[in-house]
């Protein structure tokens, strides 16, 4: 995509949670959002007869994010620095793997797992992490964010992580 907006590195469950709060087109509109092939084959893997399925509309996801392939050699250079990294899902482990080899100080990391946030302190990610409540209020968006998306509980977690409790 190559553009000015600041870049946005979401992984599958950042991306089902700013649907589900209704500030996708928003994020289209302010930055340029980027994740990794298999958190897109992931976004195909949810069972819509689920009452709590939130659909995901796949050919925005195809048109407005830069999706990225990952190298073996940048799949073992995380592994190599993170030992938690390894227990994450498939997903949550490329994006990171993928993150940790790029320049860090392009780019804004949102997800809403806690071993994926120990995960980002231990590739040296920590800066970039900012909650997708905080990331939707820079849009206009102010909506009622599952507890694992706010900035309060992204805060405690890497404090923890700082002070070794993790």
């Amino acid at each position: 995509m190559g553009t000015n907006r600041p870049v946005l590195y979401l992984d599958t469950c950042a991306i089902i949670e700013a649907y589900r709060v209704k500030c996708w087109l928003q994020l289209v509109d302010r930055y340029e959002l980027h994740t990794v092939r298999k958190c897109r084959e992931e976004l195909e893997s949810g069972n819509p007869l689920d009452p709590d399925y939130i659909p995901v509309d796949l050919q925005q996801i195809d048109e407005f994010m830069v999706i990225h392939s990952l190298s073996p050699e940048q799949k073992v250079a995380a592994a190599a620095q993170s030992a938690t990294l390894g227990g994450l899902d498939e997903g949550e482990k490329d994006l990171l793997s993928w993150c940790a080899a790029q320049a860090k100080k392009a780019m804004i990391i949102t997800t809403g797992d806690r071993s994926a946030i120990v995960a980002a302190c231990e590739l040296g990610l920590r800066e970039n992490l900012q909650p997708l409540e905080e990331i939707a209020a820079t849009v206009g968006i102010r909506a009622e964010f599952q507890k694992h998306y706010r900035r309060a509980w992204l805060a405690e977690i890497c404090t923890k992580c700082a002070l070794g409790y993790i």
